[in-house]
């Protein structure tokens, strides 16, 4: 008997990326200000990133005004 999954074959010419480094992405932090979108940080890996997304919450800004982006 054959499993779902082994009989389905992938379309011509589809490729799945695989990342071999996690912190192959970078990312920017902006926050929300009454001019707009003021960016906090740029450039930052994924752990770096979480850290400062953690210190802001810690000083108070609202996770509603806290946008992260990911830069390639």
């Amino acid at each position: 008997m054959h499993s779902f999954f082994k009989s389905l074959q992938m379309a011509k010419g589809f490729d799945i990326k695989k990342t071999e480094d996690p912190n192959a992405f970078r990312y920017r932090i902006e926050e929300f200000h009454t001019v707009g979108w003021q960016q906090v940080a740029t450039d930052l890996t994924k752990l770096q990133c979480k850290e400062q997304y953690d210190a802001l919450i810690m000083d108070g800004v609202s996770p509603q005004r806290i946008k992260i982006t990911r830069i390639e």
